[in-house]
């Protein structure tokens, strides 16, 4: 049983591995929300604010 878990690769295999009360649709809800929401943030952090310092430095450069 536990061999076959690990073997198979796909949905099935993951539902196996992860503990059952998460299977609950409102756990995964809650659970893909915050994770979205963290994630969104990062990639605000990691390609908003570096673009928006690059084009205010870009018009500081253009303006002298």
């Amino acid at each position: 049983m536990h061999t076959r878990s690990i073997c198979n690769s796909g949905p099935e295999s993951l539902r196996t591995q992860i503990p059952y009360h998460s299977h609950h649709p409102l756990f995964w809800h809650t659970h893909t929300f915050k994770f979205l929401f963290y994630l969104h943030i990062q990639i605000i952090l990691s390609i908003y604010i570096p673009l928006v310092s690059i084009i205010s430095f870009k018009n500081c450069t253009d303006r002298s």
